[in-house]
């Protein structure tokens, strides 16, 4: 027999109410403790988040900050519009001279003028192409083969070393011109063919191409050696320096001088503070005791101890570097009452000027203060570290809670199935009750008339 789904009519009393009443009490106490657990986790997953972007990004400018980076050199050339110079941290300070002899071109070949159109045809035969190196391919040209038919061919072959076709059409003819599309001297081209049909846009039978430019190495000096390339680019051709030539540079003696790059550890050192101070800023939000609003992470140990380990390393003495000039106020940076660091860029400038080694060190020696930095975020902010661990736990427990949802709803359906089958039971017994009762008030009602008669 199914369930009663109105129950209580055959009492007479609104069971439908009390059953809503009994399920609603058991699931809102349930309810309640389910909310404050998960808004009290997602807002601590959140603060972790925000704490953990802020770490990371202080962990990026620290990164900046290394001995690499203060070991930086910059080069400059006494003339950018003959050559470009840049610098490694393995280059050595100093200047010296680079003597231009030629740069880097590539060949060009063009065909004499030929009557006619794109449209025209030549006839058959074989064009090769072949560089210094003796790499080749060949195209065939066919009987009805216009002059842009071969250039396509040209352009489109899967084995083409590296030389583009081009057709051009003026008013008294048509010229093929072939261009190589890399500088140097293995890369200086021929184009032939095995038919005087292609004299016109090759060498041989007959052919003969105009040479407007032929593929060289650059060529430069340095301290009396030789040095070529076959770009005009030159890798290391000083210990840590690469050169580039301007393509239209003409021979000439250009200074180049390597030196230290104080601007930009200067502006690395800047970043350090803005995010030194945007880290201090978001821990003080997250860990705000505030009535009206407080932190995501209020009262969170994890927060107090990182941000106390944080704020005592910035006043560390670096015992590697020399009196009175071993800490971040010996250099400009000092802390501010709310905990945040300020910079005196003159105080800063100065020290990099005078003392760039002592700068570094500050920040990358074994007891730097960046490399104990280092030391404190990382075990935070690396992948799977303690935040990452904190976040885990946090989303186990909201599954707990989902799943415990889902259990208080089975439970809650019992419990209704069992409230209607008891009120069901009920109405069946109350029913039979009012049956009875009615059928005596009938009886002592009849029984009444017999005796009034």
């Amino acid at each position: 027999m199914g369930l009663v789904t109105s129950a209580g009519i055959g009492a007479g009393i609104d069971a439908e109410t009390i059953i809503e009443a009994l399920i609603n009490a058991e699931r809102f106490s349930k309810e309640g403790s389910f909310r404050r657990i998960e808004i009290r986790s997602n807002t601590a997953i959140s603060g972790i988040g925000k704490l953990k972007s802020a770490l990371s990004s202080l962990q990026d400018s620290l990164a900046n900050l290394t001995s690499n980076n203060f070991n930086a050199r910059i080069a400059t050339s006494a003339d950018q519009t003959q050559l470009t110079a840049t610098a490694g941290s393995n280059s050595s300070q100093g200047t010296f001279d680079v003597t231009i002899v030629n740069t880097a071109t590539i060949t060009k070949l063009s065909s004499s003028s030929i009557a006619g159109d794109s449209t025209t045809v030549l006839g058959a035969g074989n064009l090769t192409f072949q560089n210094a190196a003796l790499d080749n391919f060949t195209i065939a040209v066919g009987a009805t083969d216009s002059l842009a038919d071969i250039v396509a061919a040209i352009n489109g072959a899967s084995d083409n070393i590296g030389i583009t076709a081009t057709l051009v059409n003026g008013d008294s003819g048509t010229k093929i011109i072939y261009r190589g599309n890399d500088s140097g001297l293995l890369n200086d081209f021929t184009a032939t063919n095995d038919n005087a049909n292609l004299a016109q846009i090759s060498d041989g039978n007959g052919g003969a191409l105009v040479i407007d430019s032929t593929a060289i190495d650059a060529q430069i000096s340095i301290a009396g050696l030789t040095i070529t390339s076959d770009s005009n680019n030159f890798t290391d051709p000083v210990l840590g320096v690469n050169i580039t030539l301007n393509s239209a540079a003409i021979a000439g003696v250009i200074s180049v001088t390597v030196d230290k790059d104080p601007d930009t550890v200067k502006t690395n050192i800047e970043q350090f503070v803005t995010d030194y101070n945007n880290y201090i800023q978001v821990a003080s939000e997250l860990g705000s005791a505030s009535l009206t609003a407080p932190g995501e992470l209020v009262g969170d140990s994890t927060l107090r101890n990182v941000t106390s380990r944080i704020q005592n390393t910035i006043s560390t003495i670096v015992a590697s570097s020399p009196t009175g000039f071993n800490t971040l106020s010996s250099i400009g940076i000092s802390t501010q009452r709310d905990g945040t660091i300020s910079l005196d860029s003159t105080i800063l400038e100065d020290s990099l000027q005078n003392n760039f080694n002592g700068v570094g060190n500050l920040f990358h020696a074994a007891d730097g203060i960046g490399s104990i930095l280092e030391s404190v975020i990382e075990p935070y902010a690396q992948f799977s570290g303690f935040l990452d661990k904190r976040t885990d736990s946090l989303q186990i427990i909201l599954k707990r809670v989902g799943d415990d949802r889902v259990k208080l709803e089975l439970r809650l359906d019992t419990l209704e199935s069992s409230l209607r089958s008891k009120f069901a039971a009920t109405d069946t017994i109350v029913s039979k009750f009012n049956f009875t009762s009615r059928f005596l008030e009938q009886q002592f009602a009849s029984l009444a008339g017999i005796y009034e008669n």
